[in-house]
């Protein structure tokens, strides 16, 4: 996928890294600029406001999304530890045949 999602403003954003366009934008329920964003692969997901979403990446439609009941709406950080580990075992193989086919 040759996206970049960006979170800013309430809205959840995707850009085409190529061209820099904007593919669509998705306005979250959030009175705050303030907006997290991670993608792992298969969705985006988006805190606004105490608001947990999860986006189609392709789209923007809204899957789903969870109020986060009882832990107020302040700063978040999302991560994903599955989804982490796969992303660097594919960037060191990566590298690790770029080396190889470099040496060649």
């Amino acid at each position: 996928m040759n996206s970049l999602f960006l979170g800013i403003k309430g809205h959840a954003v995707c850009i085409a890294k190529d061209t820099g366009e904007e593919k669509w934008r998705t306005k979250l329920k959030s009175l705050v600029n303030v907006t997290n964003i991670s993608f792992d692969g298969s969705s985006v997901y988006a805190y606004a406001n105490g608001h947990l979403f999860c986006l189609d990446p392709v789209t923007g439609g809204i899957k789903w999304q969870n109020s986060l009941r009882g832990l107020g709406h302040h700063h978040c950080i999302i991560a994903s530890q599955s989804d982490q580990q796969q992303v660097v075992a594919a960037s060191s193989i990566d590298d690790s045949a770029a080396v190889s086919g470099a040496s060649q």
